[in-house]
């Protein structure tokens, strides 16, 4: 008790009462500030560590010095009671600083802890696609419009989370990017020309419990109704209520004319398509352009369609199928859309696309936070405010991270915006970060060559020469990566492998020598006969010039 007294008496106790609180609010009013202005990401995590390495400090000055009328005066003890006390007090310090430590310290969770996590105690669920059972494989444009139509509806709801997946149930437990969400929506459409039966299931991920569903049999024209109705009773089966605008949003019918809404869908998958792969870019385009065409024959207003067709040709730009000159067309469309309608969310979309595609980042990023004002869970859009934010001139990659770790939280197995997280991470000199971002990216779609060579650039840069030939290696080789390749084996030790491969590039035409004998990776080889064999043959071309 001695000891517990003389700690009272030198304002120990006092001392910690008052700093642990004051750390944590100031902490806490920092975070708060640091969320709504562009600052380094290393901002919090430099706080967190002032205030913890100020705590011992606030200790040892409370157990040296006393405050009182004379002003700091230091304390008297004896040399056996301050030998126990000092013990005493180093544990009270190392304990104190531990836990304001775990108190106060910036939350900045893994890739993976971030990327597929909505708060399964909320009201989460994840849309997958709804199952094509009609006869006809073609029919497929229609189960998947439903699963869009749905995601959309139940996104404007505030009271349910939703992250709608691309991918199949099956192919998205094999990727392993399952999102962490209460409850699963999964479903069936048979589609028998104008007939349509359509089930659908929410389930508790956690008892596998059926918490609602329904059959929906009927004529096409009453489909609206289905999309409607089956959102209405998921809110009400998860004690959500809506609100006035809420509703109206959910019930809200763009076309009352069932032939126009079809074509409308057929022409929106292909589009919607193009975030899975751009696979025949032109064949898919050109039909796209048809049906949105067709809608159009049968509704002129039908402001969707007019904002299809202007995705069409921001795409036919982006994807270089058509000229350039299709800029201007893009915007044009979207222009008429959105006054037709600048309610929708997708006339907007629309027109990011449009300046997206004629390199206005700035403008397209202003448009991207339209959509998310009318639609706060597009995971689409989150996606590509975070690709124009890398683009745009000054870049914010701050914002662009923010940006593209709401798109995975809405669209957990969508390759691009793991891509577009990776690109921001990089340009915050968060390599191996981006490197892990890239590499999800990369499994959600092995596919891309382009983004095998990004990888291995960076495994270059971090130094991981293995990895960074894992993917060089299975890339087309051309002249520049052939020198890359040479600079990892170099860097190895394995000098013949490296002049192996300048031997190749040479070959197929490099003749930047002077990029090589500036390469200081590339330093060791200046001495190797057959480095100056194959200088002497870049060299004689140019001199016989």
């Amino acid at each position: 008790m001695q000891i517990i007294r003389e700690l009272r008496k030198r304002k120990v106790f006092t001392t910690a009462a008052i700093y642990l609180p004051i750390a944590w609010i100031v902490t806490e009013v920092l975070t708060f500030l640091f969320e709504k202005f562009p600052v380094p990401a290393w901002a919090d995590e430099l706080i967190a560590a002032i205030f913890v390495a100020g705590f011992p400090a606030a200790m040892i000055l409370a157990w040296t010095f006393d405050l009182g009328p004379n002003g700091l005066t230091r304390t008297k003890a004896n040399k056996a009671q301050g030998l126990v006390t000092i013990v005493c007090a180093a544990l009270l310090m190392a304990g104190g600083t531990a836990g304001l430590f775990y108190l106060i310290k910036p939350n900045v969770p893994e890739l993976n802890e971030v990327s597929v996590v909505i708060d399964p105690a909320a009201n989460s669920i994840a849309v997958y696609p709804f199952e094509n059972l009609s006869s006809d494989p073609e029919d497929a444009y229609f189960s998947d419009g439903m699963t869009i139509e749905l995601i959309t509806r139940l996104s404007q709801i505030k009271g349910l989370h939703i992250a709608g997946i691309a991918q199949t149930k099956q192919q998205t437990l094999s990727l392993g990017v399952e999102p962490e969400v209460r409850y699963r929506l999964e479903g069936t459409v048979r589609r028998s020309g104008d007939k349509v039966r359509i089930t659908a299931l929410l389930v508790d991920r956690a008892s596998s419990f059926t918490v609602w569903s329904n059959i929906f049999d009927s004529e096409l024209q009453d489909v609206f109704e289905f999309q409607e109705q089956t959102a209405l009773h998921i809110a009400e089966a998860l004690d959500v209520r809506l609100s006035a605008e809420e509703q109206s949003a959910v019930a809200r019918h763009h076309t009352v004319n069932p032939a126009a809404y079809d074509a409308f869908l057929r022409g929106w998958s292909l589009i919607e398509s193009f975030h899975v792969n751009f696979d025949l870019p032109g064949e898919k385009l050109e039909a796209a352009r048809a049906h949105f065409q067709t809608a159009l024959s049968i509704e002129p207003a039908y402001a969707r369609a007019v904002a299809g067709l202007a995705m069409v040709e921001s795409y036919a730009v982006f994807l270089k199928v058509e000229p350039a000159a299709n800029r201007n067309l893009a915007q044009e469309l979207a222009s008429q859309a959105i006054a037709l309608d600048d309610s929708l969310p997708e006339t907007h979309f629309a027109m990011a696309r449009a300046l997206s595609s004629s390199k206005d980042y700035s403008g397209a990023a202003a448009a991207f936070h339209k959509v998310l004002e009318l639609d706060s869970q597009n995971g689409y859009a989150w996606c590509e405010l975070a690709g124009v934010l890398n683009f745009q001139d000054p870049a914010d990659p701050v914002g662009a991270e923010l940006a593209a770790r709401e798109g995975i939280r809405f669209r957990p197995a969508y390759s691009t915006a793991y891509f577009n997280l990776g690109a921001a991470l990089q340009q915050q000199q968060r390599l191996r970060e981006a490197a892990d971002a890239y590499q999800q990216s990369l499994q959600l779609n092995p596919a891309d060559q382009g983004l095998q060579r990004t990888l291995g650039q960076l495994y270059l840069e971090l130094g991981d020469y293995i990895e960074a030939l894992a993917r060089f290696e299975i890339l087309e080789p051309t002249p520049e990566l052939l020198i890359q390749i040479s600079v990892a084996h170099q860097a190895l030790g394995n000098s013949q492998d490296a002049l192996k491969a300048l031997e190749q590039a040479v070959a197929a035409g490099y003749r930047d020598f002077a990029a090589v004998e500036a390469n200081p990776q590339l330093a060791g080889l200046v001495d190797e006969p057959r480095y100056r064999k194959l200088i002497e043959q870049i060299l004689k071309p140019l001199e016989a010039n």
